[in-house]
This record gives structure tokens, sequence and C-alpha cells, in this order.
């Protein structure tokens, strides 16, 4: 005697679940499902008369639409198929390649029969290619979410660890070499508008040369670059006098002023006065820096502070 493939499904049912399948939900299963709903309600001693006035499936019912469980399986595994030739092709291009991609293909097929199978236990599959490419899709795409979500997971683990660098200028680090900058202004006695433009400069500079960001760097690279950089900064802003410069302008002209004896009467007050008098003309004649100072300006710079003192 041939044994009911569903007899098991339909004994694990409840009476309601039972009642259902073979009243209201009749139409969406299997003839044998039904035949094995039927006998278990009446092993349950549940069968009822009225359930008679239910058209049975295998009365009156025209060949042509006849549900054939076989044919319907092999529309879904066609169409799985046809859906792990396109995988494949989209693996090849924007995942793994080679025989690494037939991987999750494999993976995929069977996956989705056994969801489908799970899903359709008893039941009719009413449109089964649109079902099976519907369930393919979504195992595809669980398996994209799934992976996306363990890649994050991992690169943040990389970073956290540094075994990856960290791509980029963030707002954090932008910062950091601002407040650095001020630093050096600051002890260049730089301010107001000429510090921002200076400032401004060297970072976009900096971030020009570093596009992918200097946490990673070299160091003794980037410091050999940041002098330059802050050198190329100051010239194009025309930032020539800092504190630093003055301080070495007057002990350079301190030295000098022993080769001049008109000066070495000075006493220390009078030459510590002509020295900042004469620094303080140079930087009205001359707002952007000099290079060469010519000597007939020296000599004029000089007979002016001398007059000052002596008056």
């Amino acid at each position: 005697m041939k044994v009911n493939e569903f007899e098991k499904v339909m004994a694990a049912n409840s009476e309601e679940a039972l009642i259902d399948i073979v009243t209201k939900l009749r139409s969406d299963y299997q003839t044998n499902a039904i035949v094995a709903a039927e006998e278990e309600l009446k092993k349950r001693g549940l069968w009822r008369k009225e359930f008679v006035n239910f058209k049975h499936p295998a009365e009156n019912v025209d060949l042509n639409t006849v549900y054939d469980p076989k044919k319907a399986w092999k529309i879904v595994r066609s169409t799985l198929i046809i859906f792990g030739l396109f995988h494949l092709i989209v693996e090849n291009i924007f995942g793994l390649k080679g025989i690494d991609a037939t991987y999750p293909v494999i993976a995929n097929y069977f996956i989705s029969s056994w969801w489908i199978k799970w899903r359709s236990r008893g039941k009719k599959i009413s449109n089964p290619s649109n079902y099976a490419l519907l369930i393919s899709s979504t195992v595809f795409g669980l398996r994209l979410t799934i992976s996306f979500i363990i890649g994050i997971l991992f690169h943040i683990e990389l970073f956290k660890y540094g075994i990856i660098r960290k791509n980029g200028w963030d707002k954090k680090t932008e910062t950091a070499l601002y407040q650095e900058i001020k630093i050096v202004t600051d002890s260049l006695g730089i301010s107001g508008v000429k510090s921002v433009l200076l400032s401004n400069c060297f970072v976009q500079k900096m971030k020009s040369i570093y596009p992918e960001g200097i946490e990673h760097m070299d160091k003794i690279e980037i410091s050999a670059n940041t002098e330059k950089v802050f050198e190329d900064c100051m010239k194009e802003n025309k930032i020539f006098w800092t504190k630093q410069v003055e301080l070495e302008m007057e002990k350079e002209m301190a030295k000098k002023m022993l080769n001049y004896p008109n000066l070495q009467n000075l006493d220390e007050f009078d030459k510590v006065t002509f020295i900042k008098c004469f620094i303080s003309k140079l930087k009205e004649r001359f707002p952007d820096g000099i290079v060469d100072l010519p000597k007939e300006i020296s000599i004029e710079v000089g007979n002016e502070c001398a007059s000052e003192i002596k008056n």
C-alpha cells in the first residue's frame, strides 16, 4: 500500500488547521495533502457531515487545470538555475572571480530550494517561476546585506587595532593641524588676518600633498615638507617681519655696531634704542620684507635714527 507523503505533516497540525485545510483553504493544497488531512480528522473523530459539501479536488475537475507538483518543481528548479547564471555573472563582475564565484551561487540554489519546500509544505505553488525568482532574489539580497554588515564590523576592528590606514581628512585631524600652526604663528608674533591666511594656506597645501591623510605617513618626511610648506605660505602671503626675524636682525646689528666708531660711544640704552629705531624704519619702508638691504638705504636710515637719539 502506497503511503501518503503528507500523513506525518497533517498529524502534526492542530484541529483548527486541519478543518481549514479541508474547507476554506482546500483550493490552496494538493490533493494528497487534503486526503491526508481528511484521514487525520477521521482518526481524531472530528469528521463532520458538512465537510462533504466542499468540492473534492479529484471530482469534476478539468484535467488541464489539475495541479502537478512534479511539473511545478521542474519549473522552480529551471528558474533557480537561470537565476544562478545571472548570479554567477554578477559575482564575476563585482565580487569573486573564477571557481570562487560558484560557491555563493551553489549555496543560493540549495538554500532557495530548501526554503521553497519548507514554505510550500502540502500547498500549491500557484506561480512556480515567479515564486522561485522571489525566493532566490531574497536569499541573494540577504547574503549581500549580511556580507555588508560583516565587512563594516571587520573594518571597524581593523581600524581599532591600526591594521589598516584611515584615509582622508576628518574634522578632528584638521582642527589639530590648525592648533599646531597657531602655536607656531603665536611664537613668531603673527596674529590677526595674517595668522588666519597663513594657517589656511598651510592646511590646504598639506591636504593637497597628502590627500589620504597624514596620520600614518612617515614623520621625517612630513617634518621636511612642513617647513617647506610653511616658508611657501609665508612668501605667498608676504609675511616677512616676525619676532624671530627681528631678534635675528637685532643680534646681527649689535655685532656690526662695533665696526662703526660713531656708534661705539653710545651707552647700552641708546644702542638698544638705535637698533629698534633702525628695524622700525625698515619695516615702514619694506612692509613685505627685504632680502638685500642697499648700502645707501642703510646709511640713510642709520643717520635718521642717530639724529633722533641726539635730539
